[in-house]
């Protein structure tokens, strides 16, 4: 599954899938940024009742699926870092 919708979270979201395994470091920024743009968006929820953010959850949901792939990502790298280079299921 990857996570593809919502204006900038989609160009974070797609980043983090398709980063070089070399990259770890760029990964690890996007997916803090990701959570940067999900809190900035609970914040203002919480200070503006009537602006609710309607993709709040879902942006929470996409936080976490990111991190899981970040992590399986990384794993794979460091168990077999020839094979994941060659036999990657990313694009």
């Amino acid at each position: 599954m990857e996570p593809r919708s919502h204006g900038c979270r989609c160009e974070a979201c797609h980043a983090a899938w398709t980063a070089r395994p070399d990259g770890r470091e760029a990964r690890r920024e996007i997916a803090r940024q990701a959570r940067q743009i999900t809190e900035q968006a609970r914040e203002m929820s919480e200070q503006h009742p009537g602006l609710d953010d309607p993709d709040l959850p879902e942006r929470a949901v996409l936080d976490a699926a990111l991190d899981v792939a970040q992590e399986r990502l990384e794993r794979r790298f460091d168990e077999d870092p020839v094979g994941f280079v060659w036999f990657s299921d990313r694009e």
